[in-house]
C-alpha cells in the first residue's frame, strides 16, 4: 500500500473516530453522524479494494503482458450503492446526504494528501 493510501487511510480513521464520538456525545446529530460514518466504512472498502485492483492489473500485465477483464468498477459501485441504499431504508438512524458525503472521503484525503506531499518535495 503507498503512502499515500495509508495516510488517507489514516485520516479517515480520525474522522471515525471523531464521528463516533459526536454521535455518542451529542444526541442530535446522530443520524447526520451514522451517515457519515457508514458511507465513510463503503469509501474506505473501496479505496483497498481499488488498490488491490491496481496491484493484481500490474502482476499480471508484468508476468503476462495482457490485462484480464473484471468487474472492478462494479464492485466499488455496488459498495456505494448499498450503502446508499441502508440509508434510503434505514432514514430513522442514517441521513442519505452525509452518507454520500461520506463516501467520497477517503478520495478528497487522498487528493489533499498528494497536493500536501507535492508542496513539501524541492
Amino acid at each position: 500500500m503507498n503512502d499515500l493510501l495509508k495516510t488517507a487511510l489514516r485520516i479517515t480513521l480520525f474522522v471515525l473516530a471523531a464521528s463516533i464520538l459526536i454521535w455518542a456525545a451529542y444526541p442530535p446529530l446522530r443520524t447526520i453522524t451514522a451517515g457519515l460514518t457508514m458511507g465513510a466504512v463503503a469509501s474506505g472498502i473501496n479505496a483497498l479494494l481499488l488498490q488491490r485492483r491496481v496491484d493484481m492489473i500490474g502482476r499480471t500485465i508484468a508476468e503476462q503482458g495482457v490485462q484480464r477483464t473484471s468487474l472492478g468498477f462494479m464492485s466499488r459501485l455496488a459498495t456505494v450503492l448499498l450503502a446508499v441504499m441502508f440509508a434510503l431504508k434505514f432514514p430513522q438512524h442514517l441521513d442519505i446526504v452525509s452518507t454520500i458525503i461520506g463516501c467520497f472521503l477517503v478520495p478528497f484525503f487522498i487528493l489533499l494528501v498528494g497536493i500536501t506531499k507535492r508542496q513539501h518535495k524541492p
